[in-house]
Parts: C-alpha cells; sequence; structure tokens
C-alpha cells in the first residue's frame, strides 16, 4: 500500500540569507505538515502570517531553533506557540 500521494508546494527564494544552501532564484518543493530533520530546509508559517524558509537545527517542547536568519551561521529561536505550521524541504531547483 503506497498510501496517499504527497501534496508538494513550490516557493522561490528572494534573497541570499540561506547560501551557499540556496540562493535567490532557487526553487523550493515543500510538503506542508512534514517536520524536518536536522539539517534539512523548512517553511515555517508563523502566526502573524509571515514565512520564513531557514535550515532545521533543533526543538523542544518551548521552541524550535534554525539556521538562516541572515546566514546560515545565525541561529534564530521560535516560540512553538507561534508556530502555525512547519513544512519540510523535500526539493530545491536552482536558475540555469
Amino acid at each position: 500500500f503506497d498510501g496517499a500521494p504527497v501534496q508538494t508546494r513550490r516557493l522561490r527564494l528572494e534573497t541570499d540569507e540561506l547560501a551557499p544552501w540556496a540562493s535567490a532564484g532557487t526553487v523550493l518543493e515543500y510538503v506542508p505538515g512534514r517536520w524536518p530533520r536536522r539539517g534539512q530546509g523548512c517553511v515555517i508559517q508563523i502566526d502573524d502570517g509571515a514565512q520564513r524558509v531557514r535550515l532545521y537545527d533543533r526543538a523542544d517542547d518551548a521552541e524550535v531553533v534554525v539556521l538562516g536568519a541572515g546566514g546560515l551561521d545565525r541561529t534564530e529561536r521560535i516560540a512553538r506557540s507561534r508556530i502555525r505550521s512547519m513544512s519540510a524541504v523535500t526539493g530545491r531547483f536552482d536558475d540555469e
């Protein structure tokens, strides 16, 4: 049994804040609701309507820690209570 087909979405990056992992113009394919693994890209919907693309690092009961807020060497802590949805990036397509 293969189950239901996975519904994916796509998003084009507008900035280079995740370079060299992905740069402006890169199209990311992601699966809504699928939790990412450590080091995997993720698309986060915040309770204020903002959408953030980051690299997942870790999480606990209170917060999620991601990388890429202005560069891959920067960490960002987001309260779990502020996250509407977390989605794992499953593909990157660079402009040619």
